[in-house]
């Protein structure tokens, strides 16, 4: 009976149904590891060495199917969190067994002998040398790989970052949630005026209106919403906080489980409530007094031509498909001569911009770049919300919070701060610091396609004669 069993063992390969049928084997395997009867069955079938070559292969389907722009081809994403569970588990498993060995391995050179040849004849029976041709059965760009043992190696945190990042409404994502979220490098230092931002994490959000009630105000559908949640006896997730807009209000996650819980259950209990993952939108640059002599047929200022010369002058921009450097034509500011002009870029420009320190050249000039979000700031009043060009509010001071005509008495003392914003001590109108902007800045960090690890500003510009 035994003879029958190993006999099985060699001739029945995982592998091989995994390349017939994806979905069947990681169900499969998905269905072993949550039943201990089953997973005993399925250890007496398959052979150490192949559950985890096909476990690296499912490790690298999770891996492409992250990378994948194209929505029609992505994998559903039940699949997806399948894979990587039994992925995690048995690399948690061969970890544990690697850490045995090593402690077992230990005592002598006589061991080490055996173990040597030990990885000598398992690369021999198991073909090892021909696998590591297949990209996936012998490695995943670091993600995974399989050593001489037959053991994988995973990258659990990494698989893990994966599908945090791709978790997102089931069945429906969009596209452009999808993408990858490209991040900042490190840089030595920062610019004079430039931040940190690693306490600055964006949280996931969701805009929820109501169905039915056309005429409901923002304040209604916010109590409703609110009295719903606290009578409500199944799971929703964890809610930070709930805000208003325009007909339709904000819920602010603590991390995306929360945020796909929410969506179930607005799914499965609430009908009359409309939900929508914020779609992402590339970021933004700002570049301030911009000479401009470009005339096009219209006698207007013809912008696409000088966004072609800063290509062409900055030959550092990438310019490969999918790259984008084009001015938002009507976010353009006259001042005088010259224009204060806000640039959508792609995430790889962005961070090309960074790494040559916020400089780009145009003719002979020489221009700082600063990121541009819509949070819009008032140094008049000291509030949030409008500019100081739309401001009608009496001047507040930035340091001390009071009102006064002449220069505060307290500038540059930064321990007797009064911030107006938060009504926190500690640092002016505006600061990085300051709980109410990093609040405003997470919210609007959601909009975007792209990780940031630091922000890239002018000095502080505030008024000490408020």
């Amino acid at each position: 009976m035994s003879t029958d069993n190993t006999n099985d063992k060699q001739t029945i390969k995982l592998l091989d149904e995994w390349n017939i049928n994806q979905n069947a084997t990681i169900d499969l395997a998905y269905e072993a590891i949550n039943d201990p009867t089953k997973y005993i069955a399925f250890k007496d079938k398959y052979t150490i060495g192949d559950i985890n070559k096909t476990v690296l292969a499912m490790a690298s389907m999770v891996k492409k199917d992250k990378e994948e722009t194209d929505l029609t081809l992505k994998k559903p994403t039940e699949l997806i969190e399948k894979a990587t569970k039994v992925s995690i588990h048995f690399a948690e498993i061969a970890k544990l067994s690697k850490s045995t060995n090593k402690r077992t391995n230990n005592g002598g050179e006589n061991n080490n002998k055996t173990g040597s040849k030990r990885n000598t004849r398992s690369k021999k029976n198991t073909g090892s040398e021909n696998d590591t041709d297949n990209p996936e059965t012998a490695s995943t760009n670091n993600l995974a790989t399989i050593n001489d043992d037959d053991m994988i190696e995973i990258d659990t945190e990494t698989l893990n970052a994966i599908v945090d990042e791709d978790n997102v409404a089931p069945s429906k994502r969009r596209k452009v949630i999808s993408k990858t979220y490209m991040e900042d490098e490190d840089e030595e230092g920062l610019q004079p005026g430039w931040y940190a931002i690693q306490h600055n994490n964006s949280k996931p959000i969701i805009n929820l209106k109501h169905k039915t009630k056309e005429n409901i105000t923002a304040e209604e559908f916010k109590n409703e919403v609110e009295n719903t949640l606290v009578d409500e006896d199944l799971e929703y997730g964890d809610i930070e906080k709930i805000t208003k807009g325009n007909k339709v209000i904000t819920i602010h996650f603590e991390d995306i489980k929360s945020r796909d819980k929410f969506v179930k259950y607005v799914k499965s209990k609430q009908s009359n409530w409309v939900h929508e993952i914020p779609t992402l939108r590339n970021p933004c640059v700002r570049i301030n007094g911009v000479i401009n002599r470009n005339i096009d047929n219209n006698g207007e200022i013809d912008w696409d031509l000088w966004s072609q010369k800063i290509l062409n002058k900055n030959k550092w921009i990438p310019k490969n498909k999918g790259s984008i450097f084009m001015v938002n034509k009507k976010s353009v500011v006259a001042k005088g001569e010259k224009f204060n002009v806000v640039i959508e870029v792609s995430p790889n420009v962005r961070q090309a911009i960074v790494k040559k320190r916020g400089k780009i050249f145009s003719g002979i000039c020489k221009y700082d770049v600063y990121d541009n979000f819509n949070v819009l700031a008032c140094y008049q009043c000291a509030s949030y919300g409008h500019t100081t060009n739309t401001c009608g509010q009496q001047p507040v001071c930035n340091f001390c919070s009071r009102q006064h005509i002449h220069a505060c008495p307290i500038y540059g003392q930064t321990n007797k701060y009064k911030c107006p914003g938060c009504k926190k001590n500690g640092h002016s109108f505006n600061d990085p610091n300051c709980t109410e902007f990093i609040w405003r800045l997470q919210y609007e960090l959601q909009f975007i396609n792209m990780n940031y690890s630091m922000i890239m500003t002018p000095k502080t510009k505030t008024n000490q004669n408020n």
